[in-house]
């Protein structure tokens, strides 16, 4: 995904919009690296502050730019006031491709309060094919995540094939933070660009948990 950068007073000319920064506030913006599989439709069943995205226009005052959430192959934007669920449906698409929350530390803290679980669909298209990938998450059971109908021999395996990389307010941490926060940003990065650098990331990560452990 490519990144799009700018300050307040060029990122809206960059973009060729006409749009002021206060009117690129109310925008969730994805954009497609050519060449590379891209999401075609999106579905979402009570994720985070999303009921039913997918079988409605609306959810909330958040109107979408395309008709039963199917995605342009490059540039799309997801329009929408404040508190309407922009993020969460980016956050929904992330998951799909790294198999958790870019922002939600848990599965479960992205069921909605009073549910029991929530399904995220998506449908990518890779090499003229589709690709469907789905997942599952209840309340005191195991998160079910399947690629055309089946389930990953390891999830680790997965992550990369939709390589993903999600712009966000808190980006300013990378800055501000320590280097903890810059390290977490590129090891995400890395990972799905590089299948052994993101299983010698596991082993180390598993071997640190052990030794504090012992301490």
């Amino acid at each position: 995904r490519h990144r799009i950068r700018g300050n307040r007073s060029t990122l809206p000319t960059r973009l060729g919009l006409g749009f002021s920064y206060a009117q690129l506030n109310r925008l969730g913006i994805l954009a497609v690296m050519p060449g590379r599989a891209f999401l075609d439709h999106l579905k979402v069943h009570i994720y985070a502050a999303l009921d039913n995205l997918g079988q409605h226009s609306t959810v909330g005052n958040l109107l979408f730019p395309f008709n039963n959430h199917v995605f342009a192959s490059h540039l799309n934007l997801i329009v929408g006031p404040n508190g309407t669920g922009k993020t969460n449906v980016l956050d929904a698409i992330y998951f799909l491709c790294n198999t958790k929350s870019a922002f939600l530390p848990f599965d479960l803290s992205a069921i909605m309060h009073e549910k029991d679980f929530f399904r995220v669909e998506g449908h990518f298209v890779e090499k003229d094919k589709q690709v469907k990938v789905e997942c599952v998450c209840q309340k005191e059971q195991a998160k079910v995540f399947l690629v055309d109908g089946k389930s990953p021999e390891r999830l680790s395996g997965y992550i990369g094939r939709f390589p993903v990389v999600l712009v966000s307010p808190y980006d300013t941490d990378l800055i501000r933070e320590g280097s903890e926060t810059r390290r977490k940003f590129f090891d995400l990065v890395l990972s799905q660009a590089n299948a052994e650098y993101l299983e010698k990331l596991l082993v180390y990560n598993r071997l640190l948990k052990q030794r504090n452990a012992l301490l």
